[in-house]
């Protein structure tokens, strides 16, 4: 009779469970936050972050930033807008936050307060702001921006375009390939990068007019990016003539004075995503070795500024590597690559080049070191759970969520 009961106790608490449950519907995934873009603080106590939501009712989405400690014990949102606050960077003190948002009505750089308060405009470009990078020293930030190559400032590509709208005519000429890449329209401009002093001085153009940096395709999330001393940079563009036929980005390096431009990388296939390492004197980036592949396997190599030698620092690696970030002490390096359905993350050393595997069986999607160089911030995700931020500690191997944004 005890038995029949327990049985009888069990059919009816299945019951109540798959009554509580349903097939996921499409309303559903727009209910969920989208975390993306976790910046570590230079004390290595906060993680700022972008935080987008979604309202099927107005057809749109909403971006906010957000800043949850290290430990995962406080939380807390930074800004509040009904316009996007995206792509949060912290200056070198880490007394404020850049980012951008079209609060205002084009997309521009504001700074705010870490610790809450006015956020105030600290850029101008007249052709708008698609991303950016904060110099080290935070006097200047590289903005990248799409312009007519003809135009020599921001201020007269817009005039260019005013006179367009201006004009009764409404067909459009082609004289190269490449006039439309998936569903954007290139309209005959390039992405250019300029440098923009923080305070007051002149805005510099610091890559050529007439190649798109960073590249239209085939890039990573750091395609151009700052050394350690705040005056040289490095940059990825492809200058082959057909652009649409190719596939050549190449790292270029040059300095905010355009003192001197040199081509760093000179294969044929997609080299990407450079990082100088926090010591100055190595650039690791990702390498593609085949012309006109665009899935070939992706190589952590590292460029010796001093000796202008490469190391391949992946060349047994059976998987490619999808991406990477340095050590503080410049030592070695941290990557994540996919393996037979999850990403694991790797340690590398940049001497012996010898491999750590440190995690496996996760789904990684974004990774960076902590500035003490004792654990990593990952960007994680699930078949059953969008992404959210985790605790990586290096010695102890521990893994611990620190963001719950969708846990109802």
């Amino acid at each position: 009779m005890t038995f029949l009961k327990s049985i009888l106790l069990i059919l009816i608490l299945t019951a109540v469970c798959f009554s509580q449950t349903r097939p996921i519907a499409f309303n559903d995934f727009f209910q969920m936050g989208r975390v993306t873009d976790p910046q570590i603080s230079p004390d290595g106590k906060h993680i700022a972050y972008t935080l987008t939501i979604y309202n099927i009712e107005k057809n749109k989405g909403n971006s906010d930033i957000f800043i949850i400690s290290t430990d995962g014990k406080e939380q807390r949102q930074l800004t509040f807008s009904e316009k996007n606050g995206l792509s949060p960077r912290w200056s070198p003190d880490g007394e404020t936050i850049a980012f951008i948002s079209n609060r205002d009505g084009s997309s521009q750089i504001y700074i705010i307060p870490s610790t809450g308060g006015k956020a105030y405009q600290v850029t101008n470009i007249a052709t708008e702001v698609k991303s950016f990078s904060w110099s080290p020293d935070g006097k200047y930030v590289m903005v990248a921006t799409d312009m007519y190559p003809e135009a020599t400032t921001p201020e007269e590509s817009k005039k260019i375009d005013e006179a367009k709208e201006k004009d009764l005519a409404n067909g459009k000429i082609f004289d190269q390939l490449m006039y439309r890449h998936w569903n954007e329209w290139r309209d005959g401009k390039f992405s250019r990068i300029l440098v923009v002093p923080t305070e007051e001085g002149e805005t510099v153009s610091v890559t050529p007019a007439s190649d798109d940096t960073p590249p239209i395709s085939l890039g990573s999330d750091h395609d151009f990016v700052w050394a350690p001393n705040s005056h040289e940079l490095c940059y990825v563009s492809n200058t082959d003539p057909i652009v649409a036929i190719s596939t050549n980005n190449d790292l270029w390096l040059t300095d905010r004075s355009q003192s001197f431009r040199q081509q760093i990388t000179t294969g044929k296939g997609n080299d990407m995503g450079p990082l100088f390492s926090p010591d100055g004197k190595y650039i690791a980036y990702m390498s593609m070795a085949r012309a006109g592949f665009e899935s070939d396997q992706t190589e952590l190599k590292v460029y010796d500024l001093s000796t202008n030698k490469t190391e391949n620092l992946t060349e047994t690696l059976d998987f490619y590597v999808a991406d990477f970030t340095w050590s503080p002490k410049s030592d070695n390096l941290y990557f994540r690559s996919p393996y037979h359905g999850y990403h694991r993350v790797y340690a590398v050393d940049l001497k012996s080049k010898k491999r750590e595997l440190l995690l496996d069986k996760h789904n990684v999607v974004a990774l960076t070191a902590s500035p003490n160089g004792k654990f990593l911030v990952l960007a994680m995700e699930a078949i059953n759970q969008p992404t959210e931020l985790y605790r990586f500690d290096i010695s102890s191997r521990k893994l611990t969520q620190l963001t719950f944004t969708n846990k109802e």
